[in-house]
C-alpha cells in the first residue's frame, strides 16, 4: 500500500466518520466519534450498531452497503435541518 492509497483510506473514513456524526447529533443510538481518519475501535463500533439500526448485516466494516445508506441517510437529515431552519 502506498502512502497515498492510505491518505485515499483515510480520507474515507474520515468522511464515514463525518456521516456518523451526523446520525449521533440527530439521536441514533451510536457512539459518538471524532472524525479522525482512523478505523479505530469505537468507530468500528458506530459502524456495527448502525448496520444493526438499518437491518444491515451487522460486521463493523465499511462495505458498499453500509456506505450507502449511511450516506443516504445522513444526506435526508442534513435536507431536513436545512428545511426547518
Amino acid at each position: 500500500m502506498t502512502e497515498n492509497d492510505l491518505r485515499d483510506k483515510n480520507s474515507a473514513v474520515y468522511e464515514a466518520q463525518e456521516q456518523l456524526r451526523i446520525l449521533y447529533k440527530d439521536g441514533w443510538k451510536i457512539p459518538l466519534v471524532t472524525p479522525d481518519g482512523q478505523y479505530s475501535s469505537n468507530t468500528k463500533r458506530a459502524v456495527y450498531d448502525f448496520q444493526k439500526n438499518t437491518g444491515i448485516k451487522a460486521d463493523g466494516i465499511l462495505n458498499y452497503a453500509t456506505w450507502t445508506a449511511l450516506f443516504r441517510i445522513a444526506a435526508e437529515i442534513k435536507a431536513r435541518r436545512t428545511v426547518t431552519s
